[in-house]
């Protein structure tokens, strides 16, 4: 797999999968990061066109991420959900209220959620997934927020090491957390009347959501072709590539393997008597009924294998395809493209984590491949090629 450094040139578009009409409150959000297929195109973009015939078509290609990259090389990413601040009461000390302004900054320590224990004090539906709750914590402890939304990638695989607490740095110390590191930029749409200094009545306005990264950060991705030892890739050291709506351009730069990306190697493949948990690196799709495209938070083929989940709102994302359609039912064998949407999904978002009882059968968040709808099939090879629902084991 060969290794590229994405780096912005402008301001970063993607908009979310949520349709959206012009007119009087219309507000176009943005999904950032983006999904890993928006940034695969863009990748794939450097290399020839396969062409629209059917034959053309073939999932030759491997990728993986993108993940934050930080301009000293860092990789970031998304803090474990059930990662949670405590502090020591100090004498005077008041416990910051639920919706006190950063209460979460003022945690010394951060301490893993834990499975709920089968002793019957707490009730739950049987059809949800069980609870995560505190550890037992000193007389003088309380809970104090949560932390940042990135974590390093070293300190992650400290994480996935087995490492249940960890100190705040010293405020010398380099900071292995942190907030988003980009700014939200909003992108009003005005379309005026012909010859006219006035806004249309009907479909006049809208407005985007855009990004503006921190200068020197960007993405870090991994790409590879499947079929041939000798990758078209190897050859492009650097390039520039179209990322997002807009047009907006980015460089993309080979370079080595990240070094903390090896650190989080090990932890790509559960071991049968220590694994325990795992962490959600990219998005994926777990399918909560065998015959029903409904998702959620845990594939129903982890039911009484999960003991416990920590996670977040889903991303919800679909996407843009051309459909062939027959337009002379006397011939058809002649088609032409027409525009077309994907279905929504809700896919699980990284930083997800599961604690498990035993190491379920499948250990990846994908569509089901049992399905019997061969378009269902091709799409779970879409996903897996991507590395979509990648999990790293803990």
């Amino acid at each position: 797999m060969h290794w590229f450094s994405v780096t912005p040139l402008d301001v970063l578009l993607f908009r979310e999968a949520k349709p959206f009409s012009l007119g009087e409150g219309a507000w176009a959000k943005g999904l950032f990061p983006p999904m890993p297929i928006t940034v695969f195109q863009a990748m794939r973009s450097l290399l020839p066109d396969y062409g629209d015939r059917q034959d053309d078509r073939r999932h030759d290609l491997e990728f993986l991420g993108p993940f934050l990259q930080d301009p000293k090389g860092n990789l970031w990413l998304a803090t474990p959900k059930d990662l949670v601040g405590v502090r020591r009461r100090q004498e005077g000390d008041e416990e910051p209220k639920p919706d006190q302004k950063k209460a979460s900054d003022q945690w010394e320590q951060l301490v893993r959620l834990q499975p709920t224990a089968p002793d019957g004090v707490l009730g739950f539906s049987e059809r949800s997934l069980p609870p995560m709750v505190f550890p037992p914590l000193d007389e003088n402890q309380y809970v104090c927020g949560k932390p940042d939304d990135w974590i390093r990638a070293d300190v992650l695989a400290a994480y996935l090491g087995g490492q249940a607490v960890f100190d705040r740095p010293a405020p010398i110390a380099e900071p292995w957390l942190g907030g988003d590191p980009w700014d939200v930029q909003i992108l009003p749409h005005i379309y005026m009347k012909d010859e006219a200094r006035q806004v249309r009545e009907a479909d006049g306005y809208f407005t985007e959501v855009a990004v503006r990264m921190e200068p020197g950060w960007g993405f870090v991705v991994g790409i590879a072709e499947r079929s041939n030892a000798k990758s078209p890739f190897k050859e492009i050291k650097k390039a520039v590539v179209r990322l997002g709506g807009e047009g907006h351009r980015a460089i993309a730069s080979q370079i080595s393997v990240p070094e903390q990306w090896q650190t989080l190697q090990p932890f790509e493949k559960p071991q049968q008597e220590k694994s325990h948990s795992a962490y959600v690196l990219t998005p994926g799709l777990a399918q909560t009924e065998a015959d029903k495209p409904l998702y959620g938070l845990c594939p129903h083929d982890w039911r009484g294998t999960v003991k416990g989940c920590a996670g977040d709102k889903q991303l919800l994302w679909g996407g843009v395809r051309q459909v062939w359609r027959r337009r002379n039912p006397k011939k058809p064998d002649e088609r032409s493209p027409e525009f077309g949407l994907l279905p929504q999904r809700a896919f699980v978002p990284p930083g997800t984590v599961y604690a498990f009882e035993g190491l379920p059968q499948t250990q990846r968040l994908l569509l089901a491949e049992s399905s019997q709808q061969h378009k269902m099939f091709k799409q779970h090879k879409m996903f897996e090629t991507l590395n979509y629902g990648k999990l790293l084991w803990g």
